[in-house]
């Protein structure tokens, strides 16, 4: 199960949109090494709080 600050952040981006939240969750992503954000975020905190903060550049339109 994905964390729950992960989540929210995710739902947060996409406007509560669960399928694109979730699409970005489940594919892998090449900033985290080709892994999918869901698996690096379930691997620790220091995980989840990667995948925050790539969602949080998302926000700010850093390309990602």
């Amino acid at each position: 199960m994905v964390p729950d600050n992960v989540r929210h952040a995710a739902l947060a981006l996409w406007d509560n949109d669960v399928d694109a939240a979730g699409r970005f969750l489940e594919r892998p992503h090449p900033l985290l090494g080709g892994c999918t954000p869901a698996a690096v975020a379930r691997e620790s905190e220091a995980g989840a709080d990667r995948v925050v903060l790539l969602i949080g550049q998302a926000d700010a339109g850093v390309a990602i």
